[in-house]
């Protein structure tokens, strides 16, 4: 707590189970990686509003305090926590570019997603989540959504114009939004094979989707 220079801090991959409640008074923490632990919860977050990259990755969280006042967040990685349910308060965030879930237990994600405009990256796959925000996000590049509960995907997707990469395999829908059809534009991978909910046919919309995936990369996966 006296180290109040510190702006990084790198304690990936040990066995740490705890971190002191003190860390909550270095208030000029800019970057913090604390992936690949065997925490439960974090310290207290109140004073960390210069933070930029949080990393919580590969631990045993199951509750974590609100990241609501780190209005300098641009990356948060916290994957791979099997035992989370519910995601922290978070708020709106202006800069957050990186925002990576998956491999939790989370069964929603959080409505203010919908303000964050220069999100880039968003990893929520392998969750129980059941429905996505309405997310119409201009800079949005990635989404993997896959092995979720999904019934539908959002008609507000087709405001996603700069979207490369969308999976929503394994999931349990059997129709696309006709508006999705637009982002054949961009969209270079497509992944919504494996349906757990039979009946997602390729129909107009996933054809032209399909046709923008064979331009732009090789790699696509369009089966149904």
């Amino acid at each position: 707590a006296n180290c109040t220079a510190l702006t990084e801090v790198n304690l990936f991959n040990n066995k740490l189970i705890k971190l002191p409640k003190e860390m909550g008074a270095c208030t000029k923490l800019e970057i913090l990686n604390v992936g690949g632990n065997k925490l439960k919860t974090l310290p207290p977050t109140d004073g960390w509003t210069a933070m930029k990259e949080i990393k919580c990755h590969q631990n045993g969280l199951f509750m974590v305090p609100s990241f609501a006042m780190m209005a300098e967040l641009e990356i948060i990685k916290m994957d791979f926590n099997k035992a989370l349910e519910n995601l922290p308060e978070l708020g709106e965030h202006s800069k957050l570019e990186q925002f990576e879930v998956g491999n939790c237990n989370l069964t929603a994600l959080p409505p203010s997603m919908t303000t964050w405009t220069s999100l880039k990256l968003l990893n929520c796959g392998a969750n129980k989540i059941a429905a996505l925000p309405p997310l119409a996000l201009p800079a949005l590049e990635i989404l993997n959504a896959g092995g979720n509960m999904l019934t539908e995907l959002p008609a507000e997707l087709a405001g996603c114009s700069s979207l490369k990469t969308l999976f929503f395999q394994e999931n349990h829908i059997t129709a696309v939004p006709a508006e999705l059809a637009g982002l054949n534009k961009t969209l270079s991978r497509l992944n919504c094979a494996g349906q757990k909910t039979p009946g997602l046919a390729m129909d107009a919309t996933l054809e032209t989707l399909k046709s923008s995936c064979k331009i732009g990369r090789a790699s696509c996966r369009e089966r149904v």
